[in-house]
């Protein structure tokens, strides 16, 4: 018998082995399934399973080493996906991007590429904030919701090491760019089905049109979920060459549709901002590109013009924010007056009070991580009983919860990435492109956490990757390498 017989019947014995282990693993996995009476449980354990089969074929040889990027894909597709998929864990609502994310992690540490493990210095303050954060646990009155925000910034963490450590090889994220695009285009597709079909709840509709809103169940989160995306389409279409450039610009048109059709006047304002700061760092500044002053001036009058026309902006104002210059109206004053066109508006106001509220009642360590709403009816106006999961207001929300000790590291952490994001978006050698992309995406980020909160529904994912694409944008990969 030849070596190559041999070795051939080695990988037959291993191959039968894998799939058997992988169909009783499937079996049993399905029948736990079936007896739970849970669907998602189907769907989650099925999942798992593949992957298993997966690793067990790669294992025995019989398919090629994975690509690295492939595990942060499945992490970024489960994103839009995640509300399709969910299932209730002792008052824990758990779905794909949650059920995925110890696949990634393994997927992540197995076929990673040879090289040291590198963690940008940034990070670190991202660490602490978590760290931080989930001290303030120790005295919420209720742990589920405190683990399922502990569980959001994991994600964050997990998806900024894994981009930043394929950015080793800029090659290997395209992928990553590439299924980013395609999740982003059928968002963008079905949420302009669904206002063109007119399909949605009634509570969505305004007017004659139904607001867009996608596979997350909400127009604020599907418009925030685009917003975070459209920078990187536009970067690509302002900068990029051959058919990838139309195709870019083609994808950013029906994601700026789709946000204004979302009516999601927190997402318009996000859009606008990533929209300035890709247009300034690819040449804006010296106004000499005829299509970036286009974008610049015709995006921007079509929307105002759009929300003047259709909804009546001056009507959604309260009177007394009107009335500013008469004096300063006290929080229950501006939260009087409600008509059907300014309820947004007035609710936030409302929801920002309570806020304050629980800050002030500890500022040094909020009421605890997650705990805004199982507090709400002790801080709240009274006639606004019902809260609506957060603040509506990132920052608020943040501070209510955590206090200082939260807040601070997490301001930190920001503008250390932004300024990072700014470096390389001014002279990154190699992924200037992406580098003014993640400026923006993040910039749009920040922007809309000031009136919504878009930390929801797997939102941190995308986060984490821009945030580690900037880092690795400005990292000095050659001194990393030399010394």
């Amino acid at each position: 018998m030849t070596f190559a017989e041999s070795r051939s019947g080695r990988l037959q014995a291993a191959t039968i082995v894998t799939v058997r282990a992988a169909v009783l693993v499937l079996g049993a996995a399905l029948g736990a399934a079936v007896a739970a009476g849970g669907r998602a449980w189907l769907a989650i354990i099925a999942v798992l399973g593949l992957a298993a089969v997966g690793v067990g074929l790669r294992a025995s040889g019989v398919i090629g080493r994975p690509h690295p990027s492939i595990g942060l894909v499945l992490l970024l597709v489960s994103v839009p996906l995640r509300s399709l998929l969910e299932v209730d864990l002792a008052g824990i609502t758990v779905g794909l991007t949650e059920a995925v994310l110890p696949v990634v992690v393994f997927w992540l540490v197995i076929f990673r590429r040879p090289g040291p493990v590198i963690i940008p210095r940034p990070a670190m303050l991202l660490f602490v904030f978590v760290g931080l954060a989930v001290v303030t646990a120790f005295w919420a009155l209720r742990l589920p919701p405190a683990f399922k925000e502990f569980a959001k910034w994991i994600e964050v963490i997990v998806a900024l090491l894994a981009t930043f450590d394929l950015a080793r090889n800029p090659r290997d994220l395209r992928p990553i760019l590439i299924v980013g695009g395609a999740a982003m285009a059928a968002e963008a597709v079905v949420g302009l089905a669904q206002t063109a079909l007119g399909v949605g709840p009634q509570s969505f509709l305004i007017g004659r049109i139904i607001r867009a809103y996608g596979t997350f169940e909400q127009p604020n989160p599907f418009a925030g979920y685009l917003g975070l995306h459209l920078p990187f389409a536009l970067a690509f279409a302002l900068r990029g060459k051959g058919w990838w450039r139309w195709a870019a610009l083609l994808l950013w048109l029906a994601g700026v549709g789709a946000v204004a059709l979302s009516l999601s006047r927190g997402a318009w304002i996000a859009v606008a901002a990533g929209t300035a700061i890709v247009i300034w760092f690819s040449g804006g500044r010296r106004l000499l590109d005829r299509r970036l002053l286009a974008a610049a001036v015709v995006i921007p009058v079509l929307v105002l013009a759009f929300g003047h026309f259709s909804f009546g902006f001056d009507d959604r104002i309260p009177e007394p924010a009107r009335l500013a210059g008469e004096g300063l109206a006290s929080p229950i004053e501006m939260t009087e007056g409600v008509t059907a066109g300014n309820f947004a508006i007035v609710q936030r106001l409302a929801f920002w009070t309570a806020a304050g509220r629980m800050f002030a009642s500890n500022p040094i360590g909020g009421v605890g991580l997650g705990n805004y709403e199982t507090r709400y009816q002790d801080f709240n106006l009274g006639r606004w009983d019902e809260s609506l999961g957060h603040a509506h207001n990132f920052y608020l929300n943040l501070a209510a919860e955590t206090g200082v000790i939260g807040l601070a590291p997490f301001l930190a952490f920001l503008i250390v990435l932004l300024v990072a994001a700014r470096r390389a978006a001014n002279s990154a050698p190699v992924l200037r492109t992406v580098a003014i992309a993640s400026l923006a995406s993040i910039g749009a980020f920040v922007v809309h956490n000031m009136v919504d909160s878009v930390f929801v529904g797997g939102m941190g994912v995308v986060l984490g990757a821009a945030a580690g694409l900037a880092l690795a944008a400005d990292f000095k990969w050659e001194t990393q390498a030399t010394g």
